[in-house]
């Protein structure tokens, strides 16, 4: 199946789709043995030659996509230098190639997490201000209402500046329950958030995702998001699905400047134009000059 070729490049885990659209504007990426930089170009990626760097990516397997209940004392990663559990341990059985984590969650802390190797998903997923989160937190003692006030129009914080967040008090009592919906998502943010108002989080629990809840999902257990859920994530929050390119002679689809630059280009009135530039209007544009001190001419005194 065609497809774009830096769509190709962010779904073989080489780069994110606008980092590949980069490498090929640079000339670092070939296409059956010729340097490719124009966007648009399509291949497939089942039958075609594609490198990157000298390097031939790997046969694209097909995007999976695994919604995980991370447990507490966990990493969020493959691999751990210090032999702490990872994530590997929890998707051994998981369908796909060379997963990885999108975004993270603390070593302690616990709750869903999405696991992919579509490069593009995993780019607009954590880019700031865009999909929002919702945690569960429990901290000592009672924070009072001027420093839950704080929390919700944002603060600065050990060189940190944190984005106006939803903070809902879900249960009170001597350690309380909040409901934070964050859309920023910098390290450590909702345990340095709650530092900063002089309360300590005892436990941090991610309970959403955009439109995602965990639902039955147990600790430790691990689902497939549903086709229609991964094209809703790529509806509210991705790019829109690549549109249908004519195909050139080379079996490529033409980028849309190309095609223009092939077509005879018309002016204004649908006129060929003279060397296939664009007419100019010769119409002048007469630029009205105002200004706030300038004050009516008094009307002429009657005579006396």
């Amino acid at each position: 199946m065609q497809e774009r070729l830096q769509k190709i490049l962010a779904h073989a885990g080489v780069a994110s789709r606008r980092a590949a659209e980069k490498m090929i504007a640079e000339g670092r990426v070939t296409l059956n043995g010729e340097v490719v930089t124009e966007m648009g170009i399509q291949a497939d990626p089942r039958s075609d030659d594609i490198t990157f760097d000298g390097q031939r990516i790997r046969k694209a397997s097909k995007p999976a996509y695994i919604l995980l209940n991370k447990p507490r004392n966990v990493m969020s990663t493959l691999s751990d230098p210090e032999g702490r559990p990872t994530l590997a341990e929890l998707i051994r059985k998981a369908p796909g190639e060379r997963l990885y984590p999108v975004g993270r969650l603390d070593f302690i802390s616990e709750g869903l997490l999405f696991l992919t190797n579509d490069g593009e998903f995993t780019r607009f997923m954590t880019k700031a201000g865009s999909v929002p989160k919702v945690y569960r937190v429990k901290t000592t003692g009672q924070p009072t209402a001027e420093a839950v006030e704080r929390l919700r129009r944002g603060m600065r914080y050990q060189g940190a500046q944190y984005a106006p967040c939803k903070v809902e008090v879900v249960k009170s009592g001597p350690n309380t329950w909040f409901e934070v919906t964050l859309k920023q998502g910098k390290n450590h943010q909702v345990r340095n958030m709650f530092e900063a108002i002089g309360h300590r989080v005892m436990t941090l629990r991610r309970t959403r995702i955009g439109f995602i809840e965990g639902g039955t999902l147990g600790r430790g257990k691990w689902r497939e998001l549903e086709p229609s859920e991964v094209a809703r994530f790529y509806s509210l929050y991705g790019k829109k699905p690549d549109t249908a390119e004519p195909v050139s002679k080379k079996g490529w689809a033409r980028p849309a400047a190309s095609r223009a630059n092939a077509t005879r280009k018309t002016g204004a009135s649908g006129r060929p134009t003279a060397g296939g530039g664009p007419t100019r209007s010769r119409s002048k544009t007469t630029k009205r000059v105002t200004s706030k001190n300038t004050r009516p001419a008094r009307p002429a005194r009657p005579d006396r």
